[in-house]
């Protein structure tokens, strides 16, 4: 079962969304797979696997896991 996220983690996550939009931030890119990523707290990480179009939210437990597949 996926743990939900809080709230404020969401609203966070798309204020995020919004500043990389905006060029106001930028995100790294993960040299082995391509993907974007944007850390924006100890535990929570988004990542892009469509070079920005497109966020997913994830603690960083499951970032790790889907940037080594």
């Amino acid at each position: 079962m996926k743990p939900k996220i809080p709230i404020g983690v969401r609203e966070r996550a798309k204020r995020f969304e919004r500043l990389y939009r905006e060029g106001l931030i930028h995100a790294r890119r993960i040299r082995r797979t391509g993907y974007l990523s944007i850390r924006f707290s100890l535990c929570w990480r988004m990542l892009s696997k469509d070079n920005g179009q497109s966020w997913k939210t994830m603690s960083h437990a499951t970032y790790n896991t889907q940037i080594t597949i």
